[in-house]
This record gives structure tokens, C-alpha cells and sequence, in this order.
């Protein structure tokens, strides 16, 4: 029988250990990946391309880049329905661009899992300011455009940021490429460029789901989770079902201890994507933090119901819960 009131009074006598328990998982937790990915099933990512007005857009190229990867450009092409699946993925971050004449080439990068399942990637294009009347001028502002997304590809971020901005002078109705350009800096490290040229969207459009949330991530590349957390916030109002961005925000309250708040945000994420596998996990470490060792006991639990096949943390989170359940006095 479990004796959870015993249980607890042994917590307090054994709290620095747990925390010390709880780092430590949380090390072997981000390791294990590592060392099992020679082992990994081929990722998969997919989701709908729209336009502006929600409705799919076929024949649209997606491409997926990542250098370290042994195949290092994956490319798909949107059905009638406007849906995607670029499989074949390795764990890492990658690159995606989106392209179809007549709408600006959305581009961004994600991380890619071969654990978990990736959520899914929708994708809205904008109408160019030309379509279906260009002249000979236009034309040229076109190769612009696309002579920056060729550039960018070869990892010429500087002189992509410069073809961009001339298309720009021609185009300035076409207000998205700034996140185009937002990108090129956050690749070439400035960040202060990078959140202008992402400042410059909401200016047009305060709503704008990617630049919010490139703004959230830049400023957590620069560690200052305090200007990135308004920013998920935002991006949390304009797009409420993407679980994706519910768990940043938890990241970055856990960071700064304020674990009742990480665990609010990670079960947000979990109550749109009960799979959601990386929110599971963590807000079984938020509860061992904050010292309530039966919801801890039963989050991992969880992870270890939901964990599909050859998941490799799934003998770290079963040490750990054995673990648990000797500093409350339970057998395992």
C-alpha cells in the first residue's frame, strides 16, 4: 500500500538530495539521445500549407537542409490539400523553406526529433506584390528575392540580407521578407539586427505568429529569457494550439524556478498534445523540484505509458522512478 502522507514527510528530511536527484536526471535525460541515435528511426515532419485567406495551396516545394546530416537536403511537395511529409530526418536542427511562384518563400528552422513526435508544421504563404501582372521590372525584383534564398542556402548571409533589402526598395508592401532578413542575422549571431528586421513585421502585422516567436528565440539565444517570455506570451494569444510554444514558456519559467508556473504551462501543452513526450518529461521534473513526489512519480509514469517502441529515455526515466519511489520509503 502507498503511504504518500509518510511519503512526504520523508521528502522534507531528503530535499536537497532530490534536487540534486532532479539535475542529475535532467543530465542523463539530455545525454541519452546522444547515445542512442545511431539506433533512431528516420524523423518525420509534415503538416498544410494555406494562403492568406486559409485556403491549401498545392504544389508547394518544401525543402529540409541540415549540413551534419549524411543526406543533407530532404524535399517534399504539397497534394491538393495543401499537406506535406518530409521524412527521413535525423535528430538535430534544420532548415525549411517553402516555395511557389507567386508567393514569398517562407523559410525557418526547427528542431527535429526521432524520439518524439513532431508536431506539426503549418505554414501560411503571402500573395508577392505582382502576382499575376508582372512586367520585365518586376521580374528582375523576383530574381532578387530568390537570388537571397539561393545565397542564404549556401550560407552567404550577408550578401542574402543585401538582395533581400533591394527587393525590398521594389517591393515594400512585401513586409514578410523581413523575416527572411531576421533569419540571415540570427544565423550571422547579431541579434539586435535580427530582432529589428523581426520588429519590422509586427509593425505591419502586430499578430504575426513567426516573428513573435523568432523574437521569443532569439532572445533566448542571447540568455534573456525575461525579454523572450512577453513574446511566447503574445504568440501564445495569437496561435493557442500549438503546444510547441506553451513548452518554451514553461522552459523558461522552470529556469527561473518559478516551477508552479512551468507546470501550468507544460500541461497546457499536454492538454493539446497528450503525446507531447518532451513536456511530459519535464513537468515530472518540475514536480520533483517542487517536491510533490506522487504527481512526479505519476508524470514519468505517464511518459513510460505514452513512450513509443525503442524510445531510448525510457530505462533513464524507469531509473528514476525506481529511485522516487526508494527516497519515499514505496518498494519499486
Amino acid at each position: 500500500m502507498k503511504k504518500h502522507g509518510a511519503g512526504q514527510k520523508h521528502l522534507g528530511n531528503n530535499w536537497r538530495a532530490l534536487v540534486v536527484l532532479s539535475l542529475l536526471c535532467c543530465l542523463l535525460v539530455i545525454t541519452a539521445p546522444a547515445l542512442a541515435e545511431s539506433s533512431q528511426r528516420p524523423g518525420r515532419v509534415q503538416g498544410q500549407v494555406t494562403d492568406a485567406d486559409g485556403n491549401p495551396l498545392a504544389g508547394v516545394q518544401v525543402k529540409a537542409t541540415n549540413p551534419e546530416a549524411p543526406v543533407g537536403t530532404l524535399t517534399s511537395t504539397s497534394d491538393d490539400g495543401g499537406y506535406f511529409s518530409v521524412i527521413g530526418l535525423i535528430t538535430g536542427r534544420w532548415s525549411f523553406s517553402f516555395q511557389k511562384e507567386g508567393y514569398v518563400t517562407h523559410e525557418l528552422d526547427g528542431n527535429v526529433s526521432t524520439l518524439d513526435r513532431n508536431p506539426n508544421m503549418d505554414v501560411t504563404l503571402e500573395k508577392t506584390a505582382a502576382t499575376g501582372e508582372l512586367t520585365a521590372g518586376d521580374v528582375g525584383n523576383m530574381e532578387l528575392f530568390n537570388q537571397g534564398v539561393q545565397l542564404a542556402e549556401e550560407g552567404d548571409y550577408a550578401s542574402a540580407v543585401a538582395q533581400w533589402e533591394g527587393f525590398l526598395d521594389a517591393n515594400p508592401d512585401v513586409f514578410q521578407v523581413y523575416l527572411n532578413i531576421g533569419d540571415a542575422y540570427r544565423e550571422m549571431g547579431d541579434t539586435e539586427e535580427a530582432i529589428a528586421s523581426y520588429e519590422k513585421v509586427l509593425e505591419q502585422d502586430a499578430s504575426n505568429i513567426g516573428a513573435l516567436s523568432n523574437i521569443g528565440e532569439t532572445h533566448l539565444q542571447a540568455s534573456n529569457a525575461d525579454a523572450a517570455l512577453p513574446y511566447f506570451e503574445r504568440a501564445i494569444q495569437t496561435s493557442p494550439e500549438q503546444p510547441e510554444i506553451y513548452f518554451n514558456v514553461a522552459e523558461i519559467y522552470f529556469s527561473a524556478r518559478l516551477l508552479e508556473q512551468a507546470v501550468g504551462y507544460y500541461q497546457r501543452a499536454l492538454e493539446i498534445n497528450p503525446e507531447f513526450l518532451p513536456a511530459q518529461r519535464q513537468v515530472g521534473f518540475a514536480y520533483v523540484n517542487i517536491g510533490d513526489i506522487e504527481k512526479a512519480l505519476a508524470a514519468f509514469e505517464k511518459f513510460l505509458e505514452i513512450a513509443p517502441e525503442g524510445e531510448p529515455n525510457v530505462p533513464v526515466i524507469k531509473d528514476i522512478v525506481a529511485a522516487l519511489k526508494g527516497s519515499v520509503g514505496e518498494v519499486p
